[in-house]
């Protein structure tokens, strides 16, 4: 089985931390829970003989152009993602 680790949402290259409200301070703090969470995750996946990966999300980080986060701005990192067309379900005649 395939355990999945949480990706790093900061690009090294794309600095927009003081659009997110945020600042080097809360970036170090946020990426160092980030990496004991994967950490623990990771622990667990080679006790029961699983596989830890990290999934490669370069070019989605916070402030990238399709980022795969929401950032704190309401437009900032909305989803890109198509959703279905809804659909119409046929009435139910009664008493079925």
């Amino acid at each position: 089985m395939l355990i999945n680790l949480y990706y790093n949402p900061f690009d090294p290259q794309n600095q927009c931390r003081d659009s997110q409200g945020l600042n080097a301070a809360k970036e170090t703090a946020l990426t160092g829970l980030l990496n004991a969470l994967n950490g623990v995750l990771s622990n667990g996946a080679k006790a029961a003989s699983d596989l830890p990966v990290q999934p490669d999300f370069t070019g989605h980080a916070l402030c990238d152009p399709d980022p795969y986060v929401q950032g704190a701005s309401p437009t900032m990192g909305t989803t890109t993602t198509p959703t279905p067309a809804p659909t119409t379900a046929a009435p139910r005649a009664p008493g079925r």
